[in-house]
């Protein structure tokens, strides 16, 4: 373990990428099995870098198997997030911005032995479809799944209990997101850049970006991705939202979903606007009364937000950033999460996660973190393993 308050750790600190030659002599569909992916069909958005078309943000589709879908195309060693390349006589098909559903294919071997990477995919197949944003759809469709006042007030009363008793120490908060970033990592583990300015708790990492059954389960009171994993260090599914405790809003950026979590949106103190809403009556009279009819008694006892589970209703934005322009929140990277805070919450946890710094044995209990770094406007404390 190595600990040291030179910012040139920044960029000092590399692991190179080891491919298996193997790898390069794999089919499409077998390189795609390495990955955990069982289909070539993907949804992303395209791009133009140098006159040329790329697609980013691949999501799978196209299985029978629900559960297949959803799934991002990442470098299993890496943890990067893969861009295809678009053959130049397909461009006419395509429009930079929007989406589309593409079959992908492989550069010959020759090529990918020379980029020094197994992992490239090209588009050569004219079976192109034009589709919506997958990543705005998901979150415009959580949104609207909490349709029950009696539901809904349960689970908010339940997140609010767990939220206080789960987590009563800023040091457990902190270990709590430093092993959600841990559990990410690809095989060659995972760098995370903490900063706390501006009322803002930030947290971002290199390790695998958020794909559908992620975003699910963050959305999710009781469901989690890591139950299925043995190898992972387990917790509740409820887990992850008792780091809001201290935070009336977040602010979430991965691959392709950019959305937030806000206590203050007004609509959560407005009963009919909110379930109107999520409920799609919004145009419809009549239905609008059959509901008021029957939650009667739930619109006289209405608590506005308090009543509202706030922490499972994602908001969706085109884009995300946040004051000051140079916090690392609006850096390019595979997970970025902020957590507004007052200024008095915030020392705390400067103060607590500076406490935990000086011993810096916590390291040992990340199985994947290869280095956390702490930077404080023109400082940064940086820990990692040797």
């Amino acid at each position: 373990m190595k600990t040291t308050e030179n910012c040139s750790l920044v960029e000092s600190f590399f692991v190179e990428d080891k491919y298996d030659e193997n790898l390069y002599e794999l089919s499409l569909t077998d390189l795609l099995t390495t990955m955990g992916l069982t289909t070539n069909q993907f949804v992303g958005k395209v791009i133009e870098i140098n006159s040329k078309y790329f697609i980013t943000d691949l999501m799978s589709t196209g299985e029978t198997n629900e559960e297949n879908n959803g799934k991002l195309l990442l470098d299993p060693i890496n943890g990067k997030c893969l861009i295809v390349v678009v053959d130049n006589r397909l461009r006419n098909f395509f429009v930079p911005g929007n989406y589309y559903e593409v079959e992908i294919d492989m550069p010959r071997k020759e090529y990918r032995l020379e980029q020094g990477s197994p992992y490239m995919f090209c588009v050569l197949s004219n079976k192109i479809k034009e589709v919506e944003n997958p990543y705005k759809e998901s979150v415009s469709l959580s949104f609207k799944q909490h349709t029950s006042p009696n539901t809904n007030t349960s689970v908010a009363n339940l997140l609010e209990e767990v939220g206080q008793n789960l987590y009563t120490s800023k040091k457990r908060m902190f270990f709590e997101l430093l092993q959600n970033a841990d559990d990410a990592a690809p095989e060659n583990g995972v760098k995370v850049k903490l900063q706390l300015s501006d009322n803002y708790f930030v947290l971002t990492h290199d390790g695998f970006a958020f794909n559908k059954h992620d975003f699910e389960s963050i959305t999710s009171a009781a469901k989690s991705t890591k139950s299925a994993n043995k190898k992972k260090t387990g917790y509740k599914g409820i887990g992850f939202k008792s780091v809001f405790t201290n935070s009336e809003s977040v602010l979430i950026k991965s691959a392709g979903y950019n959305f937030s979590f806000d206590k203050s949106l007004p609509v959560y103190n407005d009963f009919k606007a909110f379930y109107f809403h999520v409920n799609d009556i919004e145009e419809d009279v009549e239905k609008q009364k059959e509901f008021l009819h029957k939650y009667a008694k739930y619109q006289r006892e209405f608590n506005g937000v308090k009543d509202i589970p706030w922490q499972l209703l994602p908001i969706w934005y085109e884009s995300l950033r946040i004051a000051p322009s140079g916090s690392i929140f609006n850096q390019k990277e595979n997970v970025a999460i902020a957590l507004k805070m007052d200024e008095e919450t915030l020392s705390e946890y400067n103060d607590a996660i500076k406490e935990v710094f000086s011993e810096p044995r916590f390291m040992l209990f990340l199985r994947n973190t290869n280095r956390v770094q702490l930077i404080d406007q023109d400082k940064c404390l940086t820990i990692q393993k040797t």
